[in-house]
């Protein structure tokens, strides 16, 4: 599935600069998703794709967008870790005695538990830090180890949240739709 730019193309809300920065960046996202690697939608490419075409408000949800895009294409191989204590301590909590949970896992990510005892499953992150994930206060845990429990912890990158990365008022509704189709095509595209 390709992005589709003639919604872009004929909305006339936006310059023809808009329209031509939106395109590459879209374009890139696009050619990252066909197995280049995320590294083609880069920070510093937004950033100097974007310089002075949008405002300075449009140019930070762009930057955000991509970053979130970026992030679902990256590797979600997780660890294995030994020394794991999971906790139904309302946040939920799964702790680490060593390991480093922000090598691999953000706060919004999806995370997905295998090989545990009882918490197989995904799971939405609210807070990382290197020894411990705090859930979002809706999942559930249920209390396991005392830093005794072996699970795999990995990111679940078709789980991205388009909503939480996309939720900008300053665009029009039509400007709204038009992105938010355009990056659910890529997002669809990292997900086949």
């Amino acid at each position: 599935m390709a992005v589709n730019y003639k919604p872009l193309n004929r909305d006339n809300t936006w310059n023809e600069d808009k329209k031509i920065a939106l395109r590459r960046l879209f374009g890139l996202a696009e050619v990252a998703a066909a197995g280049a690697t995320a590294a083609t939608i880069s920070r510093s490419v937004v950033n100097r794709t974007i310089a002075g075409k949008l405002d300075a408000g449009e140019e930070q949800d762009i930057r955000t967008l991509f970053d979130g895009l970026r992030r679902a294409m990256t590797d979600t191989t997780g660890i294995t870790l030994t020394d794991l204590t999971f906790a139904d301590a309302d946040p939920d909590t799964i702790a680490s005695a060593a390991g480093d949970f922000t090598t691999f896992v953000a706060a919004g990510d999806t995370i997905v538990v295998t090989d545990s005892t009882s918490n197989d499953g995904s799971y939405l992150v609210d807070t990382v830090t290197s020894l411990l994930i705090t859930l979002d206060a809706a999942e559930t845990l249920v209390a396991e180890g005392t830093a005794d429990v072996t699970a795999t912890i990995s990111r679940d990158g078709t789980a991205y949240d388009l909503q939480r990365h996309f939720t900008a008022d300053r665009w029009t509704g039509n400007q709204r739709k038009i992105i938010k189709a355009m990056a659910q095509s890529v997002v669809d595209m990292i997900s086949a």
